[in-house]
């Protein structure tokens, strides 16, 4: 199979390329920037040898120095590197030094969104079983279920009401708020999606205070049909300030 050209810049970044001063930060020592210009060297002979017909893997690429970052400063700073290392982002930039770069931004779930109950399911790459996150079939929930006064799931007994219910929603809007998973959907081998929600939500059979309950919702990963990979793209997750929560990644 023909070597791709994506697959060869993106080995290139696998290999923890330094970025350009002025973009990233100045190297600290000239072993460094030795160690960089190897590191060019060997993309350049791999470009070279057409002969080669092995494909190599996609990697992804991150930009960690956005994290903490405004929106506008972290596109500007991921421009300035890709303008920076042109040749290793064939086909991004044009003429004029436009870079072609794609933002995709995607605000983090935050517990008012209108869908805090569902939970997400991290799928393999066919989006039939849940392999969770981590690569481990465990499932997380990143906040408290609030149960009403009176909910059947409320704890039976004083000593776990004081023991699982959150003290200040307890004593000032009297419901229970209680840490939900995380759940196991790796039994041997991984759950169905529905398999594993349906695990989710038997362990919280009762609505929370608003009255909806628990549910689930399929997070595909990358490279799967419904979120294909694409070199050009770069995904940014914000939070509700406008700031990058995690390291922008190429995919």
């Amino acid at each position: 199979m023909k070597s791709t050209l994506p697959g060869i810049l993106s080995a290139a970044a696998a290999l923890s390329l330094p970025a350009p001063a002025a973009a990233f930060g100045r190297s600290k020592a000239n072993a460094e920037d030795a160690l960089f210009q190897d590191k060019i060297d060997w993309v350049h002979r791999v470009l070279a040898q057409e002969e080669d017909h092995r494909e190599l893997p996609a990697v992804t690429t991150l930009f960690s120095e956005c994290q903490g970052k405004s929106l506008a400063l972290c596109e500007a700073l991921i421009n300035a590197f890709v303008r920076a290392n042109a040749p290793l982002f064939a086909g991004l930039v044009d003429a004029y030094g436009s870079t072609e770069i794609k933002f995709e931004v995607k605000q983090v779930r935050e517990s008012q969104d209108e869908d805090y109950y569902n939970v997400g399911l991290r799928t393999n790459l066919a989006e039939t079983h849940v392999v969770g996150i981590l690569n481990d079939g465990m499932v997380f929930y990143p906040w408290k279920w609030c149960l009403p006064s009176g909910s059947p799931a409320w704890p039976d007994t004083q000593a776990l009401v004081d023991s699982h219910c959150d003290a200040a929603e307890l004593y000032q809007n009297n419901v229970c708020c209680i840490e939900v998973g995380p759940w196991d959907c790796d039994v041997g081998t991984p759950l169905t999606v529905e398999g594993c929600c349906n695990l989710i939500k038997d362990s919280v059979p009762a609505a929370d205070v608003n009255g909806n309950y628990l549910d689930c919702h399929t997070d595909p990963p990358l490279g799967s049909d419904s979120n294909p990979e694409d070199p050009g793209r770069v995904i940014i997750h914000v939070n509700s300030e406008g700031k990058v929560v995690h390291p922008p990644k190429t995919g």
